[in-house]
């Protein structure tokens, strides 16, 4: 029996494509370590193979198999003359869970998930018609209404097919088969709450028929933090997607967080990410990427 969530906790979902590439590992990619956090990645070995560990768990894909590699710390290491088709992807709840958090790293048989090469060529083709010199980084760059929606259509269509894949191998999605109506109606407000609005745990249990204690722990029971650590994730997550993935300027993002001053935001940033955010945006541009 398929688990399921209701229709507007889906909407709430963030699937971004971040890059999609077909061709060799690129030498500054082929030995290397992904800082915790990230994106999901999905690689189909066309040639060589990759070990992938993380979390003391190490997978090993060769030839026609695909590694769905966790999105946080990992280390990837490829042999030379290495080619894969390489896709990027957020699907993100709004406090910055990923959608796939248990299970990853995993090995897929091509030949047992066919519906994967043939999504992934599909995504591919649509990339290689908005961006004809195939630049693999989708996030950034300018598009049409039309060329977006096209692009959006075909990532859906892979991560449709990758979590059918997943599910197979008994993968759950985060967030899906929780029951408490009263919990989830908590998680759909928090999920709107304006981000540059403050917050407080005691109007949001009032609002759904709870004590403040009694809601934050039901709430920490049913997700593994307090309603005001998702709410901050939310946060982070916002000025990280930002500033890794756009040219907003940081004293905006800021005002949209809410913050009046602008050392009061790099402090906080700071505090969660050990780097400023105009020094986590500089390494987010000079950073490689599969």
């Amino acid at each position: 029996m398929k688990l399921r969530a209701r229709l507007e906790d889906w909407l709430s979902l963030r699937p971004a494509l971040v890059h999609v590439y077909e061709g060799p590992v690129a030498v500054a990619g082929r030995n290397s370590y992904s800082q915790a956090g990230g994106n999901h990645f999905a690689w189909l070995l066309l040639k060589g193979s990759v070990v992938v560990t993380n979390g003391g768990k190490t997978v090993r894909a060769e030839k026609g198999q695909w590694v769905i590699a966790y999105p946080g710390a990992r280390r990837q290491d490829f042999t030379p003359g290495a080619r894969i088709i390489s896709i990027q992807f957020q699907a993100k709840w709004p406090d910055g869970c990923n959608l796939f958090e248990q299970g990853l790293s995993t090995v897929l048989l091509g030949s047992a998930h066919p519906k994967l090469e043939k999504e992934a060529r599909r995504l591919l083709d649509s990339v290689r018609g908005v961006l004809p010199k195939l630049q693999p980084r989708i996030l950034g760059t300018p598009l049409t209404a039309e060329q977006y929606l096209s692009l959006q259509y075909h990532g859906l269509g892979f991560l449709t097919a990758l979590t059918q894949s997943l599910s197979k191998k008994g993968l759950i999605p985060s967030r899906v088969g929780q029951t408490d109506e009263r919990l989830l109606g908590a998680l759909r407000q928090l999920d709107r709450w304006p981000l540059d609005h403050p917050f407080r745990e005691s109007v949001l249990a009032k609002a759904h028929g709870l004590s403040p204690d009694h809601l934050s722990r039901r709430f920490n029971e049913a997700f593994g933090l307090s309603p005001t650590s998702y709410f901050e994730n939310r946060r982070r997550d916002y000025a990280r997607r930002l500033l890794g993935h756009s040219a907003v300027p940081i004293k905006e993002i800021a005002g949209n967080l809410g913050f009046r001053a602008l050392a009061d935001f790099s402090s906080w940033f700071k505090r969660a990410h050990g780097s400023s955010p105009r020094a986590f945006r500089r390494s987010q541009i000079t950073a490689g990427y599969l």
